[in-house]
C-alpha cells in the first residue's frame, strides 16, 4: 500500500505505529483538541490498514516479532522479587541469589543490582506498570490512567482503611488481565 495522499494523515500513521496514541498523534499533527473526530478518522479502512503495514514493515526491518516482544513484556510483569532470595542456612535473614543461577526470564526482569551504604545487595526491577501498559497496547488496548473500582469489582472486604484495594484484590485484578492478555496472545 502506498503512503496515504494526505501527508498529515500519513504523518499520523506513523506516529501511531510508531507506539504514539491516537490522541497523541492527532494533537501532534495539529488538530484542535476540541475536536474529538480522531476516533472516526483512526477507524477509516485506509488509516487502519496504513498503520499496520507500517508496523509489520517495522517489525521485518528490526527482526522484531510481536509474540517475542509480548513474552519479554509478560515475563517482566509475571517476576515476583521474592524469587530473588533464599533464606540463609540456620537463619531467617534473606541473602540474595547467584544472579548466575536464576532463569534468563528473570534476569531480563532486572533494571540494575546495587550493593547498599551497609554492604546489603539488592535488585530493582523494571517497572511493573510500564511493562503492563506497554504489553496492553500491543493487543491493541489501553490501559487506563485510573482504575474504576466497580471494574476490579471492589467491596469493603476488598478495600483496605483507607479505602484503597488491598494487595490481595489488586493481585486478583491483574491475574484476571494477565489472563486475557495471555489468551489474547495465544489468539495472534
Amino acid at each position: 500500500m502506498p503512503a496515504l495522499e494526505n501527508p498529515t494523515h500519513e504523518a499520523m500513521c506513523r506516529d501511531v505505529a510508531g507506539g504514539m496514541s491516537e490522541w497523541a498523534a492527532w494533537l501532534a499533527a495539529g488538530y484542535d483538541p476540541k475536536n474529538k473526530n480522531y476516533r472516526r478518522h483512526f477507524k477509516r479502512e485506509e488509516v487502519v490498514a496504513r498503520i499496520a503495514e507500517l508496523r509489520d514493515e517495522f517489525n521485518e526491518a528490526a527482526g522484531i516479532h510481536l509474540r517475542y516482544l509480548q513474552e519479554k513484556l509478560l515475563a517482566i510483569v509475571t517476576t515476583d522479587v521474592t524469587a530473588f532470595f533464599e533464606q540463609r542456612p540456620y537463619s531467617t535473614a534473606l541473602r540474595l541469589k547467584d544472579p548466575t543461577t536464576l532463569p534468563a526470564h528473570m534476569r531480563a526482569a532486572v533494571s540494575e543490582m546495587f550493593v547498599d551504604r551497609n554492604g546489603k545487595i539488592g535488585v530493582k526491577l523494571e517497572s511493573k506498570t510500564n511493562a503492563l501498559d506497554t504489553l496492553i497496547k500491543t493487543i491493541g488496548g489501553f490501559a487506563p490512567d485510573r482504575v474504576d473500582a466497580r471494574v476490579l469489582n471492589m467491596n469493603a472486604a476488598n478495600l483496605g482503611e483507607d479505602g484503597a484495594p488491598t494487595d490481595q484484590a489488586r493481585v486478583r485484578a491483574l491475574s484476571a488481565l494477565l489472563a486475557k492478555v495471555r489468551a489474547k496472545s495465544e489468539a495472534v
